[in-house]
């Protein structure tokens, strides 16, 4: 008799500490998931501006812990579906939306400035509205912003400074306007800082760190309900 008074004392305890342990084990599930759906999850989209740069980890520390900032770049991608590397065709561009971010930063168009890369810029917007549509369509309802790619300092290559002023950016910001959609001009902000670049075309430390502290501003700007260069 005393052995089974034991033994349901045993299973009693047991069954106690198991309640405790699931008990636990909710409560950090739930604060674990509290904590996830107050992180703002941020998408870094590009070339290799973006993919080899360090401005999204730079960006990472200028935002703090309530944001997550993720590399979707691609070196050599492109706005255009008519060139060796379009963005859309890549796999970061999946996982970029599946990642379901609350904010995009899409920085491309480098690319689309060398005739060797891009066949065809002509519907530069339209091919831009692919990858816009993929991110606008998300339950996440990401603000999206486009950014001006940064000048090209180079006469050494088939980069194209021209280019990228005459062609590429003017669709850019005619498909912000419109779509609605926020621009920044890193174009401006680098305009006169050849210093920034390692090539001419890809920023080193110092530019990255400009890049980084330009969509920082822009987006304490969007806190502040400030408009951002349009």
């Amino acid at each position: 008799m005393k052995k089974d008074t034991k033994t349901k004392k045993t299973a009693v305890t047991l069954l106690t500490v198991m309640l405790i342990a699931l008990s636990c084990t909710a409560l950090i599930n739930a604060s674990v998931t509290n904590y996830l759906s107050n992180i703002t999850r941020v998408a870094c989209v590009g070339d290799s501006i973006t993919q080899e740069s360090e401005y999204p980890s730079k960006l990472q520390k200028l935002l703090g812990t309530n944001y997550e900032v993720k590399n979707f770049g691609v070196s050599g991608s492109t706005v255009s579906v008519e060139s060796k590397i379009p963005y859309v065709n890549q796999p970061q561009f999946k996982w970029a939306v599946e990642y379901e971010p609350n904010l995009v930063f899409i920085l491309l168009g480098t690319n689309d400035a060398n005739p060797e890369i891009a066949y065809d810029v002509e519907d530069l917007d339209d091919d831009y509205s692919i990858i816009v549509n993929a991110f606008q369509q998300l339950p996440s309802k990401p603000q999206i912003i486009l950014i001006k790619s940064p000048p090209i300092f180079t006469d050494n290559c088939s980069y194209n400074n021209t280019r990228l002023v005459t062609d590429v950016i003017p669709q850019i910001e005619y498909f912000a306007e419109q779509m609605n959609l926020t621009t920044i001009d890193l174009y401006g902000a680098l305009e006169n800082r050849v210093d920034c670049f390692s090539d001419g075309v890809h920023p080193n430390d110092n530019g990255s760190t400009i890049i980084a502290s330009t969509i920082y501003n822009a987006i304490n700007d969007a806190r502040e309900g400030k408009t951002s260069s349009k």
